[in-house]
């Protein structure tokens, strides 16, 4: 009995002692744990609750100038306003949306709110795009309430392509535009984004690839906390500039002089030795390069006046010359301004030239400038006379065609205007039109109408399919109108000008949007189409097949 009980006794002991090891090693692993080990599992934690996400830093497009230096065309600077989630501490970003809105002078009511609340719900950390195209005298005012430097807003660089000088070779230096599925179908392999402006012609189409930069990358990291930090993953490079062997101020001088000469001589040539000639042309050339100093014709596109209205016409021909210009059957005498000094050297001579009285929009051909019953010269566009209460129907002739806000910049852009819309015109300056949509468009870009054609569209429906590209909706409508698109990482906005009819968009099996709103305004139709959660639309498209 009592050696059972002293084995009892050890084997307690043991058991004592065992625990007491075990429970030493455990509080030496709970100290390592908390004071050695502290930071790692302190870093575990803070990246358990760390939210990534990158943002694109678009790349300037390369300048083209002229061999002096002068910019022909450039970015001009704009900017996009994103607003970042999670807000820096202590405000939140509704607060930012409003007081940004307010600044901006923008509406945004019911509709950002909701989509604010949306984005919020669907993302951890990110950022929403409030608005596009601000000025810098806007983003002054962001700074200025102190926006951008809490952190609340974010300015994102979006240079918008201009043309300093609109009349100078506009067709040979060409334009930028939104990449078509055709297109996309090559660039995608190349690294060039969905949404990227490329040129669609001339000059900015055939060197692209110098012009093109590449896009710069940025991680934002969130932390639990509301901080964000953010590393530049890679720097954006500037596209190169072009520089060409053309004289920007010799181009001005070749094209007033032609304009001018063309104007005087289309009076003076006898049928068969000119009179018949339909454009003009100059071509100035480096003989030492070959490179094209100037090129010009005159004029370059159609003019249009109305009944009654008084036209003058000018040109320059040698001093003494007798001059006058055929306008259609009315054969107008242009006289000499100034007296010179000898005979011969080059003067200016005007004439006044009545529009006749004509029913509808008559083409009357163009302008011949005839030079002493002999030589005659021919304008390139053709003259429109306009009945004096008729409306002036124009239809866009180029692939696509930059609208404007106003008649005397090139840098408030409207929207595109694509081949074969029509609209009406309610004004006019020496080079634009404005369309009964309110916006401006090159004379160039456009021909008057001797036949009436829609410009009121009717929609009778709207179907959905799928292509190979991405997402197809097709109007079955009655015109070809001049539509304003818009496009930011929540929605897609078509405004159909002079359109009526779109009651609903079928999106039931997109895998794009999750429905689309339609709203009638006064003389225009309002469709945005909104982006599903996790989805971003890349580019798009508007086209016309057979007034659909």
């Amino acid at each position: 009995m009592r050696r059972n009980k002293h084995n009892g006794k050890g084997r307690v002991r043991a058991l004592l002692v065992l625990c007491a090891v075990v429970f030493a090693l455990f509080l030496v692993r709970l100290a390592w744990m908390q004071f050695a080990m502290a930071g790692y599992y302190a870093e575990k934690v803070a990246e358990a609750s760390t939210t990534r996400y990158s943002y694109t830093v678009p790349a300037a497009r390369g300048d083209i100038l002229d061999r002096n230096g002068q910019v022909l065309a450039q970015d001009t600077p704009v900017w996009d306003v994103y607003l970042k989630y999670p807000a820096p501490p202590g405000s939140s970003i509704e607060a930012a949306a409003r007081q940004t809105l307010d600044i901006l002078q923008l509406s945004g009511g019911e509709d950002v709110e909701t989509q604010l609340a949306a984005f919020c719900s669907s993302v951890s950390a990110g950022e929403y795009l409030l608005a596009s195209g601000v000025s810098a005298a806007d983003t002054a005012l962001l700074y200025q309430a102190g926006l951008v430097e809490s952190g609340a807003v974010r300015l994102s660089p979006a240079g918008a392509r201009t043309w300093p000088d609109g009349t100078l070779l506009p067709h040979a230096l060409g334009t930028v535009g939104a990449i078509t599925a055709e297109q996309w179908a090559e660039l995608s392999a190349s690294g060039v984004a969905m949404d990227a402006l490329i040129g669609q012609s001339g000059l900015e189409a055939a060197y692209e690839q110098l012009l093109h930069g590449t896009d710069g990358r940025v991680r934002v990291t969130a932390g639990s906390a509301g901080v964000l930090t953010e590393e530049v993953t890679a720097e954006p490079q500037p596209g190169a500039s072009l520089v060409l062997a053309l004289d920007a101020g010799l181009q001005r001088s070749v094209q007033t002089a032609l304009e001018n000469h063309l104007a005087a001589l289309r009076a003076t040539k006898a049928a068969g030795a000119g009179r018949e000639a339909n454009a003009g042309a100059v071509v100035v050339v480096d003989v030492a390069t070959g490179g094209i100093l100037a090129a010009a014709n005159a004029p370059s596109y159609d003019l249009a006046a109305r009944s009654g209205e008084t036209v003058t016409l000018t040109c320059v021909a040698p001093s003494g010359a007798s001059v006058h210009a055929l306008v259609g059957e009315s054969v107008v005498r242009l006289e000499q301004v100034a007296a010179t000094a000898a005979q011969g050297v080059p003067a200016t001579f005007k004439g006044s030239f009545v529009v006749p009285s004509v029913s509808g929009t008559q083409n009357l051909g163009p302008i011949r400038y005839v030079l002493n019953d002999s030589g005659t010269y021919t304008s390139s566009g053709s003259f429109y006379a306009v009945g004096e209460k008729d409306t002036l129907l124009v239809e866009v002739k180029e692939t696509s065609v930059a609208v404007f806000d106003t008649a005397d910049t090139t840098q408030n852009f409207t929207t595109i205007a694509k081949g074969g819309a029509v609209d009406y015109v309610t004004d006019q300056t020496d080079t634009r039109y404005q369309l009964g949509m309110g916006g401006w468009i090159s004379k160039e870009g456009v021909t008057p109408l001797t036949e009436a054609k829609p410009w009121q569209s009717q929609v009778s429906g709207v179907t959905f399919s799928r292509t190979q590209w991405g997402e197809r909706y097709k109007f079955a409508a009655s015109a070809n109108v001049v539509c304003t698109t818009y496009m930011n990482s929540e929605k897609l906005s078509v405004e159909f000008h002079h359109t009526t009819g779109i009651e609903s968009i079928p999106t039931g099996d997109s895998q794009l949007f999750t429905g689309a709103t339609v709203t009638q305004k006064e003389d225009s139709v309002l469709v945005e189409w909104h982006l599903a959660e996790g989805k971003s639309l890349w580019g798009y498209v508007v086209e016309y097949d057979d007034q659909n």
